[in-house]
């Protein structure tokens, strides 16, 4: 993945650049990784890292990807660290 350093800071390639993109790029570089990769390569990464995406941007990526509730959903119930609340105790 050429010319994404800044999101390699730790030396990883591949996926894990990707979804640091997909969470902290800017409009022109999450441009670049749809042509790139395209709406299903991002949406099965999108969906099998759902516990990596919160708020607003687990919502664009929602709308952008065009996933359902229903796929949404299930993946959050595959999701051992989505689908496990850890209880407060005070």
């Amino acid at each position: 993945m050429k010319g994404y350093g800044k999101y390699s800071w730790d030396g990883v390639n591949g996926p894990e650049v990707i979804i640091r993109i997909m969470n902290f790029g800017n409009f022109d570089e999450v441009k670049e990784i749809l042509r790139t990769f395209g709406k299903e390569k991002l949406k099965e990464l999108f969906l099998d890292n759902i516990h990596r995406f919160h708020g607003k941007e687990r919502n664009f990526w929602k709308i952008v990807l065009e996933v359902s509730d229903i796929e949404l959903e299930r993946a959050i119930a595959k999701n051992l660290r989505e689908s496990i609340e850890i209880r407060n105790f005070p």
